[in-house]
C-alpha cells in the first residue's frame, strides 16, 4: 500500500492509498486544502513523499481545470490530486481514467463537507460513474495542536440483532444466498443505486430492524444518499434500526472468505499482495469477480458473476443437483455429505459472525443401513433376521 506523507516544521500528515481512488472528507478549516498549498510550494523545507511498502514511489500532481485530460493520459506511476471534484463533473474524466488503469495511476479526491451548491450536486451525479469503495473515504481531521492531521475511516459498520428484513444489492446470486440463510423477508434493491429508497420504502411498509448488505467496494458513489436515508429514519422512525457491514466488500468477495477458497495458494497469493494484483483493477469489485472465476474455475461450485448461485454454496453435498456428477471428491472428499454446509463454510471465518443470524440449526443426517442377513440353522425352517449395526458415514 503507498502512503502519501507530508512532514513540514507546522504541518505533518499521512494519507493511506489503499486503492486507486482516495476520498478526503472534511469541513473548511481541516486543513485539506493546505495539502495542496505545500505540493504547490515547492519548498525545499518541505517533506513530500508518496512511498509504498516494498520501496516503489509515485510522483505527484495537482490536476488543473484546463491541463487535466493531458496530464492523466501521460501519467505513470503517478499521484493525482484534485481539489474539491470540479474536474469530476466532465462525463470525461471517468472515461480518462478508465482507459488508463495499467498506468499505475492512484488519484486523492478531496471534497468538503459544507459545499452545497448546485455545482456540487452536479459532480454528486457524475461520482456515480465512478466505482470508490466505501473503505477509501477517509474524514481529514487534525489534532488540538493544528500541526498533526490524520484520517480516519468515514464508515464503519452497524449491527443489529434479529433483523426482521433483509435488503440485498443484487437480484440473483445473492439474494438467493441470503434467502437460505435468514429466516425472514429478503428483497433485492436490483442494484447498487436503488440501496437507498429501497431501505425507506421497507421502513414505510414496516420493518423495525433492517440488515442491508450492499457492496462497499464500490458503494462510494452511493453512500451520501444512503446516510442521508438512514438520517431521515431516525428523524421520523426513532424505533427503526439499520445494519449494515462496510466488510461486506461483495458477494465474489464473501463466497471467497470461506472455506472453499480461504486456503485457496491462489487467494492467499493475491491478496497478500494487492498493489500487484488487486489494484491493476479500477475497483476490486471487478477482481474479486474475476479471481473468484478463476479459482472456481472447472468445480462443481464454479461462480461467473450474474450467473446463477450453485447450490453447492448452501446445500448440504448428498441434496446437491451435482452430487451424483462428482460425488464431491472435488470439493471436500466425502466429509460434507451430511453436514450443514453453509455453518461449515463459515465457522471461523472473517464472516463467522454472520452466524449469529443463520436460521436453520445444525443438520446431522445419519443414513441408516441395515442389512439383512439370512441365517438358515440345521433344520433350514427358522430364519433369523439381524439387524446390523448402523453405520455412520463420515
Amino acid at each position: 500500500m503507498y502512503c502519501f506523507n507530508i512532514i513540514s516544521s507546522k504541518y505533518n500528515c499521512s494519507i493511506p492509498l489503499e486503492r486507486r481512488i482516495t476520498v478526503l472528507r472534511g469541513d473548511s478549516g481541516t486543513g485539506k486544502s493546505t495539502v495542496i498549498d505545500m505540493i504547490e510550494a515547492n519548498d525545499p523545507t518541505i517533506f513530500i513523499e508518496c512511498k509504498a511498502e516494498d520501496g516503489s514511489f509515485l510522483h505527484w500532481v495537482v490536476l488543473s481545470n484546463t491541463t487535466w485530460e493531458f496530464v492523466i493520459r501521460g501519467a505513470t506511476n503517478s499521484l493525482l490530486i484534485l481539489d474539491d471534484l470540479e474536474l469530476i463533473a466532465s462525463p470525461e474524466f471517468s472515461k480518462a481514467v478508465s482507459e488508463t488503469v495499467d498506468r499505475n495511476n492512484y488519484y486523492l479526491i478531496m471534497s468538503r463537507e459544507d459545499n452545497k451548491s448546485e455545482e456540487n450536486l452536479s459532480i454528486k451525479l457524475n461520482l456515480h460513474a465512478f466505482s470508490i469503495s466505501l473503505n477509501s473515504i477517509y474524514n481529514f481531521n487534525k489534532s488540538n495542536t493544528r500541526k498533526e492531521h490524520f484520517v480516519l475511516p468515514r464508515y464503519v459498520s452497524s449491527v443489529i440483532e434479529d433483523p426482521d428484513c433483509v435488503i440485498v444489492e443484487d437480484a440473483k446470486a445473492g439474494k438467493v444466498f441470503f434467502e437460505q440463510f435468514f429466516s425472514c423477508k429478503v428483497v433485492s434493491a436490483g442494484g447498487k443505486g436503488n440501496i437507498a429508497d429501497m431501505l425507506l420504502c421497507t421502513v414505510e411498509q414496516g420493518y423495525k430492524k433492517i440488515l442491508v448488505f450492499f457492496d462497499s467496494a464500490a458503494f462510494g458513489c452511493h453512500a451520501d444518499d444512503f446516510m442521508d436515508a438512514i438520517n431521515l429514519i431516525h428523524l421520523n422512525y426513532s424505533e427503526v434500526k439499520v445494519g449494515y457491514f462496510v466488510e461486506y466488500e461483495s458477494f465474489e468477495y464473501f463466497l471467497l472468505t470461506t472455506r472453499f477458497f480461504k486456503d485457496n495458494a491462489v487467494v492467499v497469493e493475491e491478496w497478500n499482495n494487492p498493489i500487484v494484483y488487486a489494484n491493476k483493477y479500477i475497483s476490486w469489485e471487478h477482481y474479486f469477480e474475476d479471481l473468484l472465476y478463476r479459482v472456481s474455475m472447472n468445480l462443481p461450485y464454479s461462480h461467473r458473476h450474474d450467473s446463477e448461485l450453485k447450490d453447492c454454496y448452501y446445500k448440504m453435498c448428498r441434496c446437491s443437483k451435482f452430487y451424483n456428477r462428482y460425488r464431491c471428491n472435488k470439493c471436500f472428499g466425502n466429509k460434507l455429505l451430511y453436514k450443514d454446509k453453509v455453518r461449515y463454510l463459515l465457522r471461523g471465518t472473517k464472516f463467522d459472525c454472520l452466524l449469529a443470524y443463520y436460521h436453520r440449526k445444525s443438520v446431522k443426517v445419519k443414513p441408516a443401513l441395515t442389512i439383512l442377513a439370512v441365517k438358515w440353522h440345521r433344520d433350514e425352517t427358522k430364519v433369523i433376521n439381524t439387524k446390523l449395526k448402523t453405520i455412520n458415514g463420515f
